[in-house]
């Protein structure tokens, strides 16, 4: 019923997101991988765990059974549309510097953190909102504490998160303000954005509007 339910979707992709990074972490597996496997002792358990917490079910109900074939179906069809683009996220960046000291220390934080996260997910489901504030407050003081140069801790971060195909969330949980500040610095703190205009080009829910420009005062 994830399908219909946005809330649900959300905490399940979620979920099984956390709960992998945690099995590649652990065992260096999957957990579709897993699942194919005879298992005993630890792994068996972690998958006690894993059905246990579950937040939808996932037995193989008819329903599921089709919603399966379609997933697989969709799941073709953007592997052979998937763009070619490539994102830059050096665009994110500035021109700060960093030691390799600095960012061991950063990525250590940041390996810390996911487990933590995982965690958070399996045992809360991801609902307490205020928690995971209270952690993420915590982790950005001591990534403070370990790279006090926020520019340098922005691109240090960055590195970490943008330079493999892993979760981007320690990075906009720890420096958004300081991406979004790098990226207004790069266009020299001008914004655009669409307002209603009868004679406007763009045509949207029966209403035209143009695109207008506006330089934004940005206090550091």
């Amino acid at each position: 019923m994830k399908y219909i339910y946005p809330d649900l979707s959300k905490k399940y992709k979620a979920y099984i997101d956390n709960t992998n990074k945690m099995a590649m972490s652990r065992f260096g597996l999957s957990i579709d991988e897993l699942q194919q496997l005879d298992l005993d002792g630890e792994e068996l358990v972690f998958l006690s765990k894993y059905s246990r917490y579950m937040p939808v079910n996932t037995s193989d109900c008819i329903m599921n059974k089709i919603c399966r074939r379609f997933e697989e179906e969709f799941d073709r069809y953007f592997s052979r549309h998937k763009s070619e683009f490539s994102f830059d996220y050096k665009l994110l960046k500035s021109d700060a510097e960093y030691t390799p000291r600095q960012y061991a220390a950063i990525k250590q934080l940041y390996d810390r953190y996911n487990q933590r996260l995982v965690d958070y997910s399996i045992v809360s489901g991801g609902d307490d909102l205020e928690s995971m504030a209270m952690m993420n407050r915590r982790f950005q003081m001591d990534c403070a504490e370990a790279c006090p140069d926020r520019d340098a801790l922005c691109n240090i971060i960055l590195d970490i998160c943008y330079s493999k195909n892993s979760t981007k969330r320690f990075a906009w949980s720890m420096c958004a303000t300081d991406i979004i500040h790098n990226l207004l610095r790069r266009n020299d703190y001008i914004i655009s954005f669409p307002t209603l205009d009868d004679n406007g080009i763009i045509k949207y829910g029966g209403n035209r509007f143009k695109v207008e420009e506006k330089r934004i005062e940005v206090v550091v």
